[in-house]
């Protein structure tokens, strides 16, 4: 997809991936690896990527030719949205909203794409920070290109708008959360212990689930009902209620939320069953770890891109990043390592490899058996 720039985007995502690089240190991180010895990539000061930057940033389509190389057709694909904070006050899409760390910044909202078969984000479209409907899913789902895709909507989302507009979403399933205190939404089915009011249960991660159908906004939705859930619910409730300095959480206000503790309220667009509609669902945890990705071990919650362009380009090199850190966790999964060790722990094990110019060759310097073990494990080639 980059025939001449290939090599300067896989330094700046060992940068990212290695360091979490500024652009200011890119070039120090670069020439401490073997690439700059096997690819010798020049062009990676400050002045030189701002202008690279900028460049790659305006070729979009090039972009998304790359990342389609990671979509599978009619496997699955959710969508999911975070923010981050931008320092930069030269463009049009950070603005002054709530967002997901508590309280309110600057931010630009991103919408993600995750291939439920590749098992990774594999698109991405930047939003502006005040942009907090479901509208964009509609163009992120052209753009995107690929069949089967489905779009899960936080309860945070809920509105009567946003409930009228996934009407007009032709091509994709909708799951939304419903907040609890929905009208409508009738927690009766679960007033008694036996839960007679339930139309069945399933099993999952090996917790029994309730669920009840009912008819909400012209579209149908699941109610469910997590036993252990709910007990661990009350008995944190009345923890805090019969706490005097807490002066929040009552009996009373006790009594008023008892029949919705363990429960969660699903609306969903297209005809599916109740367990398909929950594990869906709750397969929305592995986009929100690779986000947890994203914005904790490539420390990517912030930017300080100033352009458009740029902050495109910060975004797609993350990605590339990002798919690395994943390839390398598969094979520790595969390996059975990552019990013991995280992804992170590798890399800085591979980071301590060292080699030395002797006598006109390169050579790998000592490595522990421990060391060499674990690389061999996760089919790394290190003679």
């Amino acid at each position: 997809a980059f025939p001449d720039d290939w090599r300067r985007i896989e330094a700046l995502a060992y940068g990212r991936l290695r360091e979490q690089s500024p652009l200011k240190a890119m070039s120090r991180v670069y020439e401490d690896s073997f690439l700059s010895v096997d690819h010798a990539v020049r062009g990676l000061s400050p002045n030189a990527l701002s202008g690279f930057y900028h460049d790659l940033g305006s070729r979009r389509p090039q972009i998304l030719a790359f990342l389609r190389k990671f979509c599978q057709e009619g496997t699955g694909v959710i969508f999911d949205g975070t923010d981050i904070l931008s320092a930069s006050k030269r463009m049009d899409l950070p603005s002054l909203s709530k967002v997901k760390s508590g309280g309110f910044g600057t931010a630009v909202n991103i919408m993600f794409g995750y291939s439920l078969a590749a098992g990774l984000a594999n698109y991405y479209r930047l939003l502006r920070g005040s942009i907090k409907d479901v509208k964009s899913f509609r163009l992120c789902a052209q753009e995107y290109g690929c069949t089967n895709i489905m779009g899960i909507v936080d309860k945070g989302f809920q509105s009567e708008e946003n409930i009228k507009l996934i009407d007009e979403l032709d091509g994709m399933t909708i799951i939304m959360a419903l907040r609890r205190n929905t009208k409508g939404l009738d927690y009766t089915p679960f007033a008694n212990r036996d839960n007679k009011g339930a139309l069945g249960h399933f099993w999952y991660s090996g917790r029994v689930i309730w669920y009840h159908r009912q008819q909400l906004f012209g579209h149908t939705v699941y109610l469910y009902l997590d036993e252990k859930r709910r007990v661990e619910e009350q008995e944190d409730y009345l923890g805090k209620a019969d706490d005097p300095e807490n002066d929040h959480y009552t009996m009373e206000s006790y009594n008023e939320h008892v029949m919705q503790f363990g429960t969660i309220a699903l609306l969903v667009t297209e005809e599916k069953t109740a367990q398909d509609t929950y594990y869906a669902y709750k397969s929305r945890g592995e986009v929100e770890q690779s986000i947890d990705v994203f914005k904790n071990t490539l420390e990517a919650d912030t930017s300080y891109m100033q352009s458009e362009q740029a902050l495109e380009t910060w975004m797609f090199i993350n990605m590339v990043a990002m798919h690395w850190y994943y390839e390398l966790r598969q094979r520790m999964i595969d390996a059975k390592l990552i019990e013991k060790y995280s992804p992170r722990d590798m890399i800085k094990i591979m980071g301590r490899l060292r080699s030395v110019y002797v006598n006109g060759k390169w050579h790998t310097t000592e490595l522990t058996s421990k060391e060499k073990r674990l690389l061999t494990a996760v089919g790394i080639d290190i003679t």
